[in-house]
Order: C-alpha cells, then sequence, then structure tokens
C-alpha cells in the first residue's frame, strides 16, 4: 500500500515468548539477501543514555572502521560521546544536541550501507530509554534509505516509545504488528519440530503453551518418557525443571546474575560471585552447557528473558533485598556504571544509598542530552529528599531545554 512504501520502520508487538524475535530475525535475513546493511542490537535495561544506539554504533565501527572517516569530524565527535570506539575525535564546539545525536547515527547508518538500505533492529526495544527512543522514531518519521525494525512487548501508552509509535503509525511513516497466538496446528509442529512425542503429549502441550512459542518449546523439550503425566504447568516451571540437575553453585551464581543485571561482562560476572576468577569461570562454562546463558559480543546474557525471570520468582522477597545491597556494593567497587548501582541500592531500599549514584547519572544524562533520562534519575532523589541541595536546580535545568 502508498503508507506501507512510505513507512520507515516497523514495529512488532507481542507478549514475552509469542515469536518476535524469531519474526526479527527472519526480516533481517530477508533484507540482508537483498543487499541491505543489518545491525542488530538486543536491547537491555540501560545503564546509561543511548544504551542500544551505542551499542549499534559500536558494531559498525568493528565492521568498518573507516567509517568515521566517511562521516566526517563533527559527526564523529558527537559519536566519541556515546562510545569510546569512535576515538579519537575533536573535542564538540559546544554543548551536545539531540539533535546532533540523531544526525550523527543517521549519517553512520548511510556511509555504512555504502549506497544501500540500512536496517537498524532493536529486539526487547520495550526496555530503551527515552533518549533512544527519541533517536528511533525521528529515524522511522526520516525512512528511506535507513529503516527501523521494533520488536517489544505491548507498549504503555504513556510511554515515550509508545505515544511516538502510535503517532508515526497513525501518520503511515512506521507500520505496527501485533503477533497473536499460534495456531493449534502451527503449535503442533513447532512442537514435533523439537522433539519426536507421542500424539496425546503433543496436545497436552499445545493445551498448556497457549499459543506461546518459547512456552511450547521448553514444554517439548522437557518431556520425558513419562509423557504428559510429567510435564511442568507452565513455560517458567518448564525452565526450572530443565535446571534442577544443575550444580547449587551454578543456580546460586545464575540467580544473582538474574538480579544484577541483563548483560554482565566476565569481570561483572566474577564481582558478583562468591569464588575467584577460575572458580567463577568454572561455573560460567557449566551455565553456557545447561542453555541458561548465551555470549553475545564480549558478555553473557540469559537465554530468553523468561528464563531470568523464572531464576528470580525463585528468590524470595527479603533475599532480593540483600542480593541487590550486595551487587550495589560490588558493582560500584568496579567502577560499573552509576544509573546500575543506583537502581540496586534503590531495589535494594536503600534510597540514601543510591542518591549520590543517581546524581552522576542524571548529570551524564544532562551532558548527553538525555533530558527525559536526567529526570527520571532525579525523580528519587527529590522522592526521598524534596530539599536536596545538588538535586534541586537539575530538572529545571532538563525541563528548559526540554521545551
Amino acid at each position: 500500500t502508498p503508507a506501507a512504501e512510505r513507512a520507515g520502520g516497523l514495529a512488532v508487538r507481542g507478549p514475552a515468548g509469542i515469536g518476535k524475535s524469531a519474526f526479527g530475525a527472519q526480516v533481517a535475513r530477508l533484507a540482508r539477501d537483498e543487499g541491505w546493511t543489518v545491525v542488530a542490537v538486543d536491547a537491555v535495561r540501560p545503564d546509561h543514555p543511548y544504551a542500544a544506539i551505542a551499542a549499534a554504533l559500536e558494531q559498525l565501527v568493528m565492521r568498518d572502521p573507516s567509517m568515521l572517516e566517511a562521516i566526517g569530524a563533527p559527526a564523529r565527535s558527537v559519536l566519541a560521546m556515546l562510545t569510546p570506539l569512535a576515538a579519537p575525535a575533536s573535542a564538540m564546539q559546544g554543548p551536545l544536541s539531540r539533535h546532533q545525536v540523531i544526525g550523527a547515527l543517521r549519517r553512520a547508518l548511510r556511509a555504512a550501507a555504502k549506497g544501500a538500505p540500512a536496517l537498524l533492529q532493536v529486539d526487547d526495544a520495550h526496555l530503551v530509554d527515552d533518549a533512544d527512543a527519541d533517536a528511533l522514531l525521528h529515524l522511522a518519521a526520516t525512512g528511506r534509505p535507513v529503516h527501523i525494525l521494533l520488536a517489544a512487548r505491548p507498549l504503555p501508552a504513556d510511554s515515550a516509545l509508545g505515544r511516538g509509535v502510535a503517532r508515526l503509525a497513525a501518520g503511515g511513516r512506521l507500520a505496527a504488528l501485533d503477533l497473536g497466538p499460534l495456531a493449534d496446528e502451527d503449535a503442533r509442529s513447532l512442537v514435533a519440530h523439537a522433539a519426536p512425542l507421542e500424539p496425546p503429549v503433543v496436545e497436552q502441550i499445545v493445551r498448556l503453551a497457549e499459543g506461546n512459542a518459547f512456552a511450547a518449546l521448553e514444554l517439548a523439550r522437557c518431556a520425558g518418557p513419562e509423557g504428559a503425566s510429567r510435564l511442568p504447568a507452565s513455560a517458567g516451571e518448564a525452565v526450572t525443571a530443565r535446571l534442577c540437575d544443575v550444580d547449587p553453585r551454578v543456580m546460586s551464581l545464575l540467580k544473582s546474575l538474574a538480579l544484577a543485571a541483563d548483560e554482565l561482562d566476565p569481570a561483572a560476572v566474577v564481582a558478583l560471585s562468591p569464588g575467584d576468577e577460575a572458580q567463577t569461570f568454572a561455573l560460567l562454562d557449566a551455565a553456557l552447557e545447561a542453555g541458561a546463558l548465551v555470549v553475545c559480543g564480549t558478555r553473557y546474557r540469559f537465554r530468553h528473558e523468561l528464563v531470568r525471570q523464572a531464576l528470580l520468582e525463585q528468590i524470595p522477597p527479603h533475599q532480593r533485598l540483600k542480593l541487590h545491597r550486595e551487587a550495589a556494593r560490588r558493582l560500584a567497587q568496579l567502577d560499573a556504571p552509576a544509573a546500575l548501582v543506583a537502581r540496586h541500592w534503590l531495589a535494594g531500599g536503600s534510597p540514601a544509598e543510591a542518591t549520590p549514584w543517581l546524581l552522576e547519572a542524571a548529570r551524564e544524562a544532562l551532558r548527553l542530552a538525555a533530558f527525559a533520562d536526567a529526570l527520571a534519575q532525579l525523580g528519587p532523589v527529590l522522592a526521598f529528599d524534596p530539599h536536596h541541595v545538588e538535586a534541586l536546580p537539575l530538572p529545571a535545568e532538563a525541563l528548559d531545554a526540554l521545551g
């Protein structure tokens, strides 16, 4: 349709496990087959502004460092504010603006594509911060030759991404697709492909999965000789059942990692582990072999968000408080991003300890023109101490910049 031809991107929405990632991967494969340049990133709970965009830029730079020369010195200076891989670069002339970030990102994608269309694919886009959401939506609004593919859980109507997707979809600048449950016949085919099971077991899995692809696969992989009589009741229970034979020390580490962050580098994993480096790496090997973790570049993440959630559900609330506080202390010693340390102090019920980290994160957001993110960091500070001397002037600065 004419509207679809104008659209600068596609937003795929649906609940966890419904197949958004698989759908996006197929779209990306088709785009590559047509000669497009594709950059795929997995969004995580952001530790700093523009986290998803920085991850995309780092991929581009590692693929072709000469791209930095092609975009010009001003754009390179902007990118160097977001990732050290763009350094060395000239100092910025004046404060950074979000329009400069968006322009530099578009230049980088076009330079990397060398005249071909470019696709920026963001999985778990519901996790992006307001700064990332603003930049991604601007790229979608501008359209060809740069395109955006967002895969997200249902977006709150009052979120920056939710509002932007609705606005662009209404104007024909972004196509929106809501994925629903698998039809029973499709679920049967998926289960049959995953494991050779008797028809009654397949039917039981189809019923329990309720059209959720991830649930169907996990249940199929859990089905043993006992058949339907021993099937877990849900995907979460299936994940737990598959990990029941894992060494308790590995499970303890996995629970700490599930609570700590969406992605962690080896140094952070060691910091969060009770053992030394050699012991921790042995536990990591076992976690990878068990299929709970996967390697993502130089970092580790859970195979699926539902795996992480299943592990979190096994941690009693009082233990979560303790683990969050311990994670905050250890990550602070590791010089982790201020926003991540603050998140753990807050989740551990310690707003006083979180305050200096929130202020540091807010100042970083202001420096990067991520004004809505700065306000989000300042909110808990002023809720805890409405008269905080350092925090009081900062919201006015952010609101003035937002207009």
